[in-house]
């Protein structure tokens, strides 16, 4: 049987070329973080800069982001899962004077969520390191909540 060279090999070119859009088609995107947004305060309510929040610095007014993170999957792996990932966040809070804590936050199934997840903590109290006896152990940020 007679088959034309440069026809084969354009046709193993569009398969190689099908197959690599099919793969870069099933990767999905998962979260492993949402964007954090929040306010570092002292005991007195008062805003407190620089502060270091995992990668980012507090500005003047104690105000804070952290970017989203995302991370790709292939949707073949995902569908045998039949559900989103769990998010384990814990960024550390850091200044110096003030005892350092870490901000929590886990969803057992926040992997899923779109592109622009965000997480408002609202206010953060750092507790000043004179007020308290000095402490080996790092504690949980407290979070102070609006009342309404």
């Amino acid at each position: 049987m007679f088959i034309n060279k440069k026809i084969y090999h354009m046709q193993m070119k569009v398969l190689c070329i099908l197959a690599i859009c099919f793969i870069l088609s099933a990767c999905i995107s998962r979260l492993s973080r949402p964007e954090i947004l929040g306010q570092v305060i002292d005991e007195f309510d008062q805003p407190i800069a620089l502060v270091q929040v995992g990668e980012a610095q507090t500005d003047m007014q104690g105000n804070f982001r952290l970017k989203e993170r995302r991370y790709s999957a292939f949707l073949l792996k995902e569908i045998m899962y039949m559900e989103a990932p769990p998010i384990w966040v814990q960024e550390r809070l850091n200044k110096q004077g003030y005892q350092q804590c870490y901000l929590k936050y886990f969803n057992s199934h926040g992997g899923g969520q779109r592109k622009g997840a965000q997480w408002d903590v609202g206010k953060i109290i750092l507790q000043s390191n004179l007020n308290t006896a000095k402490q080996d152990e790092i504690h949980d940020c407290t979070v102070k909540t609006q009342e309404k």
